[in-house]
């Protein structure tokens, strides 16, 4: 069941009462190797939450470190330091770098540089779709037999398993480090300030897996996280006059305050051009996806019975005039200037959530780390736009894919890319 966008707020509100869950029926989450699609139990799921919380709270200046000095490494790597123009693929690019500063904040830096568990966080994801498309085809009562045969779902199980593997391992090398500074009587004690560490405060003593955790951060981080940046990156190629402003931008604000979390905050043309690219492009053409816990009763006398999976309708994003003008052009800075108008301030902010703007969704289910993924986005595009010129490819049409309801950057664009000096130093140390 579709609804219209009116009934964002009203939703939302059932939802405070428990009349209203997240869906949970498309991937088999009671079935191995699916655990990460449900945050493994009920305690997965508060250590998910609790570290996306921890992301952007006390720890945000260590993770901003984390994800400055992961970013000048890994886009580097991918975008090389050619000063001729050269052709990318744009989506194995993103995911690139999407996946190793998800790994860095959350998986610690020993992970973040582990080739193979960039290639599960990246590959676990397109494997379950597949296997769970498979096990759509046989009948609920016959799928966990079926999994123990289909080859999709005996790969997703070895994932998850060797996800566990790797994330014990680094964990157990922090703990014998913390024995031996402690056996070697220093008095200091170390700090990681990354998911590891979070997910062992969160935990409080309880029994939790913790490779589980760590794919269901990935799965929300990675996928959608790298289709914006891709989007974004679609929107700002060759547009020499905006890859103009943001660096003017870039350059004012870091001379100013130098190159820190707080530096984020002030890229205001950014921050509008990001959210810009989100409304025209989200991740599907419903901004929420909930499943009726009991019967609803709407304000206009309509009703979505108990039980049946309903979705809320965000095409007013790019369709309506009265919400924004000219609704189908690309304005970067039409959430800059939304910031002046009274009563928009704090909704026209990248990270803000509004029945105007699904893009993260709404209510307590919308997404927990966009501020992680703002700012995520945000470092990582200092380091792209200063330096390096981009534009598209010839006969890239940057063409926004359609499936079903989902939404997607164009999977097989490229764009050229060269290497230019940049105006300020975002790899020396941090101010």
């Amino acid at each position: 069941m579709i609804l219209a966008p009116e009934y964002a707020n009203e939703v939302r509100k059932f939802e405070e009462h428990g009349t209203v869950s997240s869906s949970t029926n498309e991937f088999h989450s009671n079935i191995p190797g699916f655990e990460p699609f449900n945050a493994g139990s009920l305690v997965e799921l508060q250590l998910v939450k609790g570290m996306a919380k921890k992301c952007c709270s006390k720890s945000a200046g260590h993770v901003f470190s984390s994800l400055s000095l992961e970013s000048g490494r890994v886009v580097q790597e991918t975008c090389s330091d050619d000063p001729n123009w050269r052709p990318i693929q744009v989506e194995s690019t993103a995911v690139q770098m999407i996946a190793h500063l998800t790994a860095a904040a959350f998986a610690g830096r020993q992970l973040c540089r582990n080739s193979e568990w960039i290639d599960i966080t990246v590959q676990y994801s397109l494997t379950a779709m597949v296997a769970a498309e498979q096990l759509w085809r046989w009948p609920r009562l016959a799928r966990r037999l079926a999994a123990r045969f289909l080859p999709s779902c005996q790969l997703l199980s070895a994932q998850v398993q060797r996800a566990n593997e790797l994330v014990s391992t680094a964990s157990q090398a922090r703990k014998d480090e913390t024995t031996a500074t402690q056996q070697a009587g220093t008095e200091q004690s170390t700090s990681y300030h990354d998911g590891l560490e979070w997910m062992e405060e969160c935990a409080r003593g309880r029994p939790y897996n913790p490779g589980v955790t760590q794919l269901a951060v990935t799965l929300g981080a990675v996928n959608t996280t790298k289709d914006l940046l891709m989007q974004v990156l679609y929107d700002i190629a060759g547009k020499s006059d905006l890859m103009d402003a943001l660096r003017l931008e870039i350059m004012a604000v870091v001379s100013e305050h130098g190159w820190t979390k707080a530096t984020i905050v002030k890229l205001q043309l950014m921050d509008s051009m990001i959210k810009e690219s989100q409304r025209l492009k989200p991740v599907g053409i419903t901004g929420i996806r909930r499943t009726a816990a009991s019967d609803i009763h709407l304000s206009d006398g309509g009703i979505v019975p108990k039980n049946v999976p309903f979705e809320i309708s965000n095409m007013h994003m790019w369709t309506d005039a009265d919400l924004y003008p000219n609704p189908r052009s690309f304005q970067a800075d039409r959430f800059l200037r939304l910031r002046q108008v009274p009563g928009h301030q704090a909704t026209a902010q990248l990270a803000s959530m509004s029945a105007d703007h699904l893009g993260w969704g709404l209510g307590k289910n919308a997404c927990p780390g966009r501020f992680f993924v703002a700012m995520e986005v945000k470092v990582l595009l200092c380091h792209l736009i200063l330096k390096y010129d981009w534009k598209l490819a010839d006969g890239c049409t940057s063409e926004i894919r359609r499936y079903g309801t989902f939404l997607s950057a164009d999977p097989q664009g490229k764009l050229l890319v060269r290497r230019r000096r940049e105006e300020v130093d975002l790899d020396g140390p941090l101010i």
